[in-house]
């Protein structure tokens, strides 16, 4: 297996979705044979050209007066002897004509079935992939009854014979969606490249550095607020919080410096917006459904998703950096929770400023969450309770549930790249050591299902409760 300089697994990065006919929407409906054909073309608004099924101009086959017709001309006014002899080879060109115009409308008939059969495969692969999928997540849910896995399991099996025999060509867009599951689920994180635009990326920046000023320009050299509270969860129920640099005893840094701005997307029109790109979206609803029953009996909230906790971390030079090693649903009071953390990066970094450390495949540790509590120090310069490097590296998590030995990756991007990752995934931050250099700012916040109601040390993330929670779809 290919490796970086440092020995470590290089960075999966999940490709841009190909343009497929798998996204066909439901909203149409199939035509009778005769009517104009379909013609696949851009849905309105969107930058990628998703097929949609609409009707295509009609065109009639209007014959040019070219060399039939000038012999038909003058079949009547020649000689019978001469008329005779040219009406023969006319009537081959009237034949070759017709067929010509019979062949453009059986064309365009045929063009038009295509698609039909197209759409029909289509529907048919969605369809079958939520079957697997809800198979599958009854499968690994305890309390299903064993006559119901039974047939779970056999049904599981049939979609998966179709599959193998060949009967369903899997779409572009399925083998995207399923080789990004794969990736995710194996190592516990996906990179989208680049997926802000950049009049976003400018937007953001603009928006948050003025915050930021702000911010500073009101604190107090001498305040205590904004340090970090080991009865709370940092996060308050329903405003934007400032925590401001310290060191390592915990003292106030002088000049002030915003080291977190908590609940941001209060203060934030742009981070609403960059909650809501349907690049974004589209790929954290995917990872948070897919483990996660969306049967019939399914509550409606359940296939909706939220965000919560949004953050804004500067990351100056000289920072310690944002936060040191722990996995969120540690600070969610929980182990489960189907919960996609995102970090967008506002700027190229790379392990001098500050990018983003994880452990590959520590989500699927036996011990997770709020199961890891015991690992946990207080950090006063970071505003936070963290795991000791020395845990990751030579202690109790520096192997897997296998016993085999890992090692952290680093995770440098571009500027506008989200990495999302999953809750309990073991994460940390280089340290900005670049000496004079800009900030490394970067926003994150978390994917939840719609019914998932959680909270930490008496602060409740339920909708209608907690303010920085924002329903995206």
């Amino acid at each position: 297996m290919a490796t970086t300089d440092s020995g470590a697994p290089p960075v999966r990065r999940a490709s841009p979705e190909p343009t497929s006919y798998a996204r066909l929407g439901p909203a149409f409906t199939l035509r009778p044979h005769g009517t104009p054909a379909l013609a696949l073309t851009p849905n309105a608004g969107s930058q990628r050209h998703s097929p949609s099924l609409a009707p295509s101009p009609a065109r009639s086959f209007v014959p040019h007066r070219h060399v039939v017709d000038q012999i038909l001309d003058q079949l009547y006014p020649l000689p019978a002897s001469e008329a005779a002899t040219l009406r023969s080879a006319s009537e081959k060109l009237q034949r070759l004509r017709d067929l010509h115009t019979d062949c453009r409308l059986h064309e365009r008939q045929l063009h038009a079935t295509h698609l039909a059969l197209l759409s029909e495969h289509a529907m048919f692969a969605e369809k079958l992939l939520q079957v697997r999928r809800y198979c599958a997540a009854r499968l690994n849910d305890a309390d299903t009854p064993a006559a119901d896995r039974h047939f779970l399991a056999s049904m599981l099996q049939l979609a998966a014979n179709v599959d193998a025999g060949g009967e369903l060509v899997p779409s572009p867009a399925r083998v995207h969606l399923q080789s990004m599951l794969a990736d995710f689920n194996r190592d516990g994180f996906v990179v989208l490249d680049r997926v802000v635009p950049p009049t976003l990326l400018e937007a953001l920046l603009a928006e948050l550095n003025a915050i930021k000023a702000a911010a500073e320009a009101e604190a107090s050299s001498s305040a205590e607020s904004g340090g970090w509270d080991a009865k709370s969860s940092g996060a308050a129920q329903d405003a934007c919080t400032f925590a401001f640099a310290r060191d390592k005893d915990g003292a106030l840094s002088q000049p002030v410096r915003l080291h977190k701005a908590q609940g941001v997307a209060l203060r934030s029109e742009r981070v609403q917006e960059l909650l809501r790109l349907p690049e974004l979206v589209k790929t954290a609803a995917d990872l948070v459904h897919s483990g996660i029953a969306l049967g019939v009996d399914a509550p409606p909230e359940r296939r909706e998703v939220d965000v919560f906790g949004t953050k804004f971390f500067p990351v100056e030079a000289g920072s310690v950096g944002s936060v040191s090693w722990h996995d969120d649903n540690y600070y969610f009071g929980t182990e489960r929770s189907h919960t996609v953390s995102c970090a967008v990066y506002l700027r190229d970094i790379d392990a001098r400023s500050a990018c983003l450390r994880v452990v590959p495949g520590s989500h699927r540790d036996a011990t997770v969450g709020s199961s890891r509590a015991h690992l946990y120090t207080p950090s006063p310069q970071q505003h936070g309770e963290y795991i000791d490097e020395s845990i990751i590296a030579t202690g109790e998590l520096a192997r897997d549930a296998s016993g085999a030995a890992r090692a952290a990756v680093d995770v440098p991007v571009a500027a506008g790249t989200a990495v999302l990752f999953d809750a309990n995934l073991l994460h940390a931050v280089h340290p900005n050591s670049v000496v004079g250099g800009p900030p490394s700012e970067r926003v994150a916040f978390h994917y939840i299902p719609g019914d998932l109601d959680t909270g930490f040390r008496g602060t409740s993330f339920a909708r209608g409760r907690f303010a920085d929670r924002h329903r995206v779809c």
